[in-house]
């Protein structure tokens, strides 16, 4: 009788467990349906993917139908999990995310319904200037370098004006890089945070020096020390054909020892403070090349929504706020 019990339930333990392993590994179904948001009909080509449970951006194999709808599996998903789903159709329709709590295993069960808008993309407005303190002027014919929304490399120009202006068809809170290249400048990366109100920039170019006073520094100290070595040997001279009683010249060469022994003197104070200007100069042109390698890996710029800048401003709102 025991036996037989046992039996029972190493059975219905096995059934259990089968239960549990079917379950966990039958498919979910996601239903997404579209509709242009202006005409209420069904939007066909909307393209639909959805985040995993890694926060990895997934791509669907097939976009809507002529209905407005396509099915796919959630691969990793569970009854009661969450998902997050993004429709778009880039130049017809904007990008849009929603979120559902999956209830079962079937399309019919787990819908998402999409209102689309029409897709203006979000307008971006650059303008470069060089970093003269005195007459800053516009850099012409930069180079703009950003990945678009299918992540293609893209360039812009910018005028005679130094200004270019385009759409980037992104959503918003979308970070977008900008590489800005041009002759005779420091190449500049900025990151940017696309705003409701798109991207506008005011950028100031550093100018790259082809040749500058610092370069010259190491030739003047060479030049000042070969001068000083020679003056003070020629005065050692001078002063040797002084001690001699027989040369009738006497008092010229002692004053040719002096007054080249003044010259190599000051050659060399002169080498020595031109060699501490090199040094300083190479200090700071490193200084300066670490500052630009920190801006090129961390300048981003993040502007305010309107809901941060209310909680930033107490309700007051005055110009243009950015959060870094």
């Amino acid at each position: 009788m025991k036996r037989i019990q046992f039996l029972v339930l190493l059975t219905l333990m096995v059934l259990v467990c089968t239960k549990q392993t079917y379950a966990q590994k039958k498919p979910v179904f996601i239903s997404i349906v579209v509709r242009d948001a202006a005409t209420q009909k069904s939007a066909q080509g909307v393209n639909i993917s959805y985040f995993n449970k890694k926060g990895q951006l997934i791509n669907c194999d097939q976009p809507t139908n002529p209905q407005g709808r396509v099915d796919f599996e959630a691969k990793d998903f569970q009854p009661g999990d969450k998902i997050s789903v993004i429709a778009e159709k880039t130049g017809t329709f904007a990008e849009k995310e929603e979120t559902l709590r999956i209830v079962g295993y079937g399309g019919n069960e787990n819908q998402i319904f999409f209102e689309l808008l029409p897709d203006e993309g979000k307008e971006v407005s650059i303008k470069l200037i060089n970093n003269s303190k005195k007459r800053p002027k516009p850099v012409a014919g930069a180079t703009i370098r950003f990945k678009n929304h299918i992540g293609k490399l893209e360039e812009k120009y910018t005028d005679e004006n130094g200004e270019v202006r385009f759409s980037v068809f992104k959503r918003v809170g979308k970070e977008i890089e900008f590489n800005i290249q041009n002759n005779g400048y420091f190449p500049e990366i900025k990151r940017v945070v696309i705003g409701e109100d798109g991207i506008d920039l005011l950028i100031q170019m550093e100018q790259e020096n082809p040749f500058t006073i610092c370069d010259c520094m190491p030739y003047t100290t060479g030049a000042l020390v070969g001068l000083a070595g020679g003056m003070y040997l020629g005065s050692q001279k001078a002063y040797s054909d002084y001690k001699d009683f027989k040369n009738t010249n006497r008092e010229s060469n002692y004053s040719q020892a002096n007054t080249r022994n003044r010259i190599a003197i000051v050659s060399a104070g002169l080498a020595g403070a031109s060699l501490a200007g090199w040094i300083i100069c190479w200090k700071h042109n490193r200084d300066l090349e670490m500052g630009r390698q920190r801006t090129r890996r961390h300048t981003g710029i993040t502007p305010l929504r309107s809901s941060d800048l209310a909680n930033y401003t107490n309700g007051f709102q005055i110009g243009i706020a950015f959060k870094f």
